[in-house]
C-alpha cells in the first residue's frame, strides 16, 4: 500500500509540473508571436512614413487625403497582418490628414494599433 501512495504522489506531481511547463511556454509562444506582430505592425507604418515624407511629398508637395494602393506604387503594406487594409473596418492601421484642399494635404498621421504597448504613431 506504501508503494502505490508514494507513486501516486510521484504522479500527481510530474503531472502538475507538466501541466505548468506546457501553460507556461504557450504563454510565453503568445507573447513571442504578439511581439512579432508589433514588429511588422511598427515596421510597415514606418516605411509608409517614409515613403510619405521622403518621396511622396518631395515629388508632389502635399501629402494625399486618403492612402491608395497606386499612391504607395504598390511597394507598401497597406494592409494589417490580418489582411485588412488601412483605414478599413477594424484595422490595426490608420492614416489621418489635416489641413487639406482638394484632396491636398499638408499634414497626416499614421498609427496602429499594437497588442503588448499602446497605439505607435508617426506624424508629419
Amino acid at each position: 500500500m506504501k508503494m502505490t501512495k508514494n507513486r501516486i504522489i510521484n504522479l500527481s506531481i510530474i503531472i502538475s509540473l507538466g501541466l505548468f511547463l506546457t501553460i507556461f511556454f504557450t504563454n510565453q509562444q503568445n507573447f513571442i508571436n504578439k511581439a512579432k506582430l508589433d514588429s511588422k505592425r511598427k515596421q510597415d507604418i514606418n516605411l509608409i512614413f517614409y515613403f510619405l515624407t521622403e518621396d511622396y511629398y518631395q515629388k508632389n508637395q502635399y501629402y494625399p487625403e486618403f492612402i491608395k494602393t497606386e499612391d504607395l506604387q504598390n511597394k507598401l503594406p497597406l494592409k494589417d497582418p490580418q489582411g485588412r487594409l488601412i483605414n478599413s473596418a477594424n484595422s490595426d492601421y490608420c492614416y489621418q490628414t489635416s489641413d487639406c484642399v482638394d484632396n491636398k494635404c499638408q499634414n497626416f498621421s499614421l498609427s496602429a494599433k499594437l497588442d503588448l504597448e499602446d497605439y505607435y504613431q508617426k506624424s508629419n
